[in-house]
């Protein structure tokens, strides 16, 4: 019998993805007025029951600390004069998911205290989670020559929400020689760079975004713990830097 792949499955005619967004954004408005007024300490994740599982094991990624830097050198390069696109990238490079970036608001940049913020809409815990601004990301921020309001990554086009960067990646695709590139590769790769030099879990767990560091042990863990555990963008720009000196 021929076995129904997770993101095949549908119910009504609609992914269960796509269920799930629709019941959260119908019940956010009740959710936060119930936490305005005590009712529950923290907004819940909206799941369905008896939702099928994915496949347990996601593929790891060869020469992954290579290639992440071959990737960090492709964006600062291609993109040293476009800010938009070298910071859309560099959040990916940065473990968020594509997503996370086109929904992003300028709201939620921090650049006082270095931070941003993922809205719980947006993500898929259900609740808002922030992160460490790195360097690159604000100076790329920074020299955007746009209006600072709604949107982050506007579609030039339209002004409104960014489609998939198909063409901008099939250049980085160029660039690299990594074939296999898309907005979701950009976090099997960290997440195996950063396995690679010993990361640890709650590390990875929190660069990617998630709430548990058992799922990232699940997916992504490899035998070579060589390193103790570090920030997660420190440990980045460690990678780069032993990396940028092996080859240069």
């Amino acid at each position: 019998m021929e076995t129904t792949n997770y993101h095949q499955y549908k119910e009504g005619g609609n992914s269960i993805r796509s269920i799930e967004k629709v019941l959260y954004q119908v019940l956010k408005p009740i959710l936060e007025y119930a936490k305005s007024n005590g009712a529950i300490q923290k907004l819940p994740q909206i799941t369905i029951p008896n939702r099928p599982k994915r496949n347990q094991r996601k593929r790891k990624v060869k020469s992954a600390s290579e290639k992440l830097v071959l990737l960090y050198n492709a964006i600062t390069t291609r993109y040293q004069n476009d800010p938009f696109y070298r910071a859309l990238f560099l959040f990916a490079f940065h473990g968020r998911r594509w997503g996370e970036i086109k929904t992003l608001h300028w709201t939620s940049i921090d650049f006082k205290h270095g931070k941003y913020t993922i809205e719980a809409q947006c993500n898929k815990i259900g609740e808002d989670q922030e992160y460490f601004l790195p360097i690159d990301i604000q100076l790329a921020l920074q020299e955007m020559q746009i209006d600072k309001d709604g949107l982050v990554f506007k579609s030039p086009k339209t002004g409104k929400m960014l489609d998939s960067p198909r063409r901008q990646l099939a250049k980085l695709k160029d660039d690299t020689g990594i074939e296999e590139l898309t907005m979701h590769y950009f976090r099997h790769l960290l997440a195996t760079a950063l396995s690679e030099y010993g990361a640890a879990a709650p590390v990875m767990s929190a660069a990617l975004g998630h709430t548990r560091s058992d799922t990232v042990d699940l997916y992504y863990r490899s035998a070579n713990h060589l390193k103790g555990s570090q920030d997660a963008i420190a440990q980045l720009e460690k990678i780069v830097s032993l990396q940028h000196h092996k080859f240069s």
